[in-house]
């Protein structure tokens, strides 16, 4: 005996926006242009086009599968010339011979079986569409982490150029140096195979920003994004936004929206879609009943000799019945097998469940150390910045060297991207958050229009 559980009944609502506080600012926000690439991924994104294709191709699934329940009309006909040579006559027959055959159907009852499969194809059509939507707000995450991902690789290229121009400025004094006696040219290559080294690393860092780009073109369509709409710099983000972080939190992990969640639609749909399945092979061994109206010639024998026949055009209407009554178990196999399928997706259903609340706990507490490293790579910034001012005073004072100025002015530089780093990383953790607890909001600005189509 296999037992299924309950079902909540599923639908794809549009979903209110929700409040969203203004410290969880989100990467758009923060890059304005990034918004409106975002928007066209939606359109152009070589990955949305194919799933807009997959939406189309459901819409017409449906309509095609209503269809069935409405009248069709069909039939046939034939023309050719005949000969018989026949042994009762002397002389062969000729003739020619005309067969038609016109006819219309209407299904009448088949025990609600039409009904569900086009039910069955309307919940398909809910599955394309969150599929959709779990396809753009990935999209959405992805293309925020690249774009994030390029201002960061822009300035470690800038970094990696200045500790390349730094090296090339100390082997040209350690040249002079050693022109003038000063020191022995052995110092040179220990020199130099660092030059090489930051050469390395400046091809490496130019190599991965470029290559990125590439990448982010790619994923959103938009051809003609270059290096020089990539911003230098991600602005200093003040961390907040706690109690929004737990309401939402709160919400989605026990106060039903996790219902929402766009994977979890598409399982319960599945369900759903399942559970109509086997309804309607429960029905395969059941009699249909049709009616049909037609007209039709064929030729007939009204005498005793077979041979004399005459054409006789026929008007009919009436009550057809079809009935497969066995098929060898067939029907009951494909039924055991479809319960089968249905307990499977309530463990799935159960799984995932479990997976997005764990997704949502485990992206609220990313955000939170996420923000706690933010604050602590702003604060190194803020040191690196007065030490490099202080040993310009000093150098400005005679009491510290060029090369003093240079070393702090490089990690001055190395303190600021590890601050972008930081930045970068809490902007994206509020992305995922969001993401996590359905509650982005160019995610939930898209819904209406899919669901609305």
């Amino acid at each position: 005996m296999i037992t299924l559980l309950a079902m909540p009944s599923v639908s794809l609502r549009s979903a209110p926006d929700p409040e969203v506080s203004a410290d969880l600012p989100l990467p758009e926000e923060v890059f304005p242009e990034l918004k409106d690439i975002l928007w066209q991924a939606l359109a152009q994104s070589p990955r949305m086009i194919t799933r807009n294709f997959e939406l189309i191709e459901a819409t017409h699934e449906l309509g095609a599968t209503r269809a069935r329940q409405y009248p069709r009309a069909g039939g046939f006909g034939m023309y050719f010339y005949q000969r018989d040579d026949r042994v009762d006559r002397p002389e062969p027959s000729l003739g020619e011979k005309f067969y038609y055959d016109v006819r219309v159907t209407q299904p009448v009852f088949h025990w609600g079986a039409l009904k569900d499969e086009t039910e069955r194809a309307r919940i398909q059509a809910k599955i394309e569409e969150a599929d959709y939507l779990e396809a753009y707000r990935l999209l959405a995450l992805s293309v925020r982490r690249q774009y994030l991902g390029l201002i960061v690789r822009k300035a470690v290229r800038v970094r990696a150029q200045a500790a390349f121009d730094r090296q090339v400025r100390r082997v040209e004094m350690q040249k002079v140096r050693v022109a003038s006696g000063e020191a022995p040219s052995s110092v040179l290559q220990p020199e130099e195979l660092v030059l090489r080294e930051r050469q390395v690393d400046l091809e490496r860092a130019t190599y991965d920003f470029e290559n990125a780009l590439r990448t982010f073109r790619r994923t959103t369509g938009v051809s003609d994004f270059g290096a020089e709409r990539v911003p230098g710099e991600v602005p200093k983000i003040e961390v907040g936004g706690e109690e929004a972080v737990l309401d939402l939190r709160r919400n989605f992990v026990e106060k039903g929206d996790l219902q929402e969640a766009f994977r979890l639609r598409k399982a319960l749909f599945s369900l759903q879609r399942e559970q109509l399945r086997e309804k309607i092979t429960r029905r395969d061994l059941w009699p249909k009943f049709d009616f049909q109206a037609g007209l039709t010639q064929n030729e007939i024998s009204y005498t005793e000799n077979i041979g004399d026949r005459v054409g006789v055009t026929s008007l009919f209407a009436g009550l057809r019945v079809t009935w497969n009554i066995f098929d060898s178990r067939a029907t009951r196999e494909r039924m055991l097998a479809s319960r089968a399928r249905q307990r499977r997706l309530e463990q799935e259903i159960r799984n995932l469940e479990q997976e997005l609340r764990d997704e949502a706990l485990a992206a609220a507490d990313e955000l939170r150390i996420f923000g706690m490293a933010m604050r602590n790579a702003d604060q190194r910034l803020v040191m690196q910045v007065s030490g490099r001012k202080m040993a310009e005073e000093n150098f400005n004072r005679g009491l510290a060297t060029e090369e003093h100025v240079a070393a702090a002015a490089y990690s001055e530089q190395v303190a600021r991207v590890n601050a972008f780093i930081g930045r970068s990383s809490y902007l994206e953790g509020v992305a995922n958050f969001l993401s996590a607890v359905n509650a982005d909001p160019i995610v939930l600005e898209v819904m209406p229009k899919i669901l609305n189509r």
